[in-house]
């Protein structure tokens, strides 16, 4: 029996990268803001000559360069605020509920494709335990794989704002062929024991997915909190 642990992991190509990358582009357009407005600001209130500007209205100019001066203040604060609670993140304990938005109660929902709900006895999973597991979604019947992925970043340049996301899957295992009772699914959901944990809170990423599948080949994922 072929193990589902794949060593080296292999690149996904069809995954949707769990990772944010809009900390550049934010400081970008927060001082752009920033320059726009208090650059049309200057010219508009006649503190700053620039030849050959016409003699439409300058009051128009301030206006917008306060509108831009404003926007900018507010996207810095909440720059400001966003640093502030991610170094107060990195100092406190990571759990599993500071890791990520997860459900308040014991319903996991697919997040694209097709509308699955998964119920479970107790959250988090655990590696290396076994829980008892009701999916619900409106087939007749479903292939379900356990996948475990990592997720990372690459900047092809310095002062680039598009990093490459790079996903590789080093666990990947069939749970089989099921057929459905008026569209629910009870089975048992085992995590390997050597299960890296779930983390979303700060890259790498990893974090392991329920895919589930129609007859037809459209899909969906279930994230799952191991920890």
């Amino acid at each position: 029996m072929t193990s589902p642990w794949i060593n080296p992991p292999i690149p996904l190509r069809s995954a949707v990268p769990r990772m944010p990358y809009a900390g550049g582009s934010a400081w970008g357009i927060t001082l752009g803001a920033l320059l726009v407005g208090v650059f049309m600001t200057m010219v508009g209130t006649g503190w700053l000559t620039v030849p050959r500007l016409g003699s439409g209205p300058r009051w128009a100019l301030a206006a917008f360069g306060l509108i831009a001066l404003l926007a900018g203040l507010h996207l810095l604060s909440l720059l400001i605020a966003t640093a502030r609670r991610r170094k107060q993140c990195a100092e406190e304990t990571l759990t599993w509920r500071r890791d990520y938005p997860w459900p308040t109660d014991t319903t996991l929902t697919s997040t694209r494709g097709l509308s699955c709900r998964l119920y479970l006895a107790h959250l988090p999973l655990a590696p290396g335990k076994t829980v008892a597991v009701t999916l619900e979604v409106a087939e007749p019947s479903v292939r379900l794989a356990l996948c475990g992925v990592y997720e990372t970043a690459r900047w092809n340049r310095v002062g680039t704002n598009a990093p490459k996301i790079k996903t590789t899957l080093f666990y990947r295992e069939q749970l089989g062929h099921f057929q459905l009772n008026d569209g629910r699914l009870c089975f048992d959901l085992a995590i390997p024991v050597a299960a890296p944990i779930t983390r979303l809170a700060e890259p790498p990423l990893t974090y392991w997915e329920l895919i589930v599948s129609n007859q037809d080949g459209k899909e969906s994922i279930i994230l799952l909190p191991v920890y």
